[in-house]
């Protein structure tokens, strides 16, 4: 539904969204089990800025993608579910893709979200996850255009979490801090597999054979921060080699000396 009106499917709500710009929510009232695509496209897709609220409710298509959007798109609070031989996410040239929470699990041959020309924004406690039988796929395959991750845990049981092919890729905030907890990548092979500079600011990336595929493929980090490569952690019984940034190593404790007075704190 939107506000009080309640529509039979979710793309006849779609095409009932505004398109002058401003935000339309529409409420999922019920699990989908869908045989098409949800489409935002055609020519007025870019004005239409469309929350998704799934209210705690699942869509699932077993036979093509679950959402196609070259619109501005937000999913939230629920599950998206594709087990077909399609992206379970497609963001098309000029659309916005953007999730925070929930979770969007792809078990088909390819990736849960894939970026052919807009703007990827992943961030919060979203969960991505890819079991694609094509061994090219990441989870979040950034094929060209504009990919920023902030938060979240994007994991893939057969390749690379991440995989970037080109457009730009920046992980984390750039805020002399690094959070090496989050956002998590863990690949069957890489956390992280690109062919493009990309930036790192925060995060974590896990894989069988490396964390990262090619480390000089990082050009951009947090000033001062030293790459941590050597550590592993087990998983479930498996190994998985770690890659992160570690600010810790050039940080100074500075002590005050109150010459007789008091200060506080006595050091930083």
């Amino acid at each position: 539904k939107i506000g009080n009106t309640y529509y039979s499917t979710i793309p006849l709500a779609i095409n009932n969204a505004s398109t002058d710009g401003t935000t339309t929510i529409i409420k999922v009232l019920k699990d989908q089990d869908l045989t098409s695509t949800i489409n935002i496209t055609g020519s007025n897709a870019n004005l239409k800025n469309i929350v998704l609220d799934l209210q705690g409710h699942t869509i699932n298509n077993s036979q093509t993608n679950v959402i196609k959007t070259a619109g501005n798109l937000t999913i939230t609070n629920g599950s998206i579910t594709c087990s077909a031989g399609s992206g379970a996410v497609d963001i098309e040239s000029g659309g916005k893709f953007t999730i925070n929470d929930g979770s969007i699990i792809a078990t088909g041959s390819r990736q849960a979200v894939y970026n052919n020309g807009g703007t990827v924004e992943i961030g919060g406690t979203a969960y991505l996850e890819s079991q694609a039988a094509e061994a090219k796929r990441g989870t979040v395959h950034n094929y060209k255009g504009n990919l920023i991750i902030t938060g979240g845990t994007i994991k893939s049981t057969t390749f690379s979490a991440l995989k970037v092919d080109a457009g730009s890729a920046v992980i984390g905030s750039k805020d002399s801090l690094y959070d090496k907890t989050n956002p998590v990548f863990i690949g069957n092979t890489y956390g992280m597999s690109s062919a493009i500079d990309v930036s790192i600011y925060d995060g974590v990336f896990k894989g069988k054979t490396a964390g990262v595929d090619d480390t000089s493929k990082i050009t951009s980090y947090e000033d001062g921060a030293v790459e941590v490569s050597d550590q592993t952690e087990k998983i479930n019984g498996v190994t998985y080699k770690l890659f992160y940034y570690d600010l810790s190593a050039n940080k100074l404790k500075i002590n005050f000396n109150a010459n007789g007075g008091t200060v506080s704190p006595n050091y930083v």
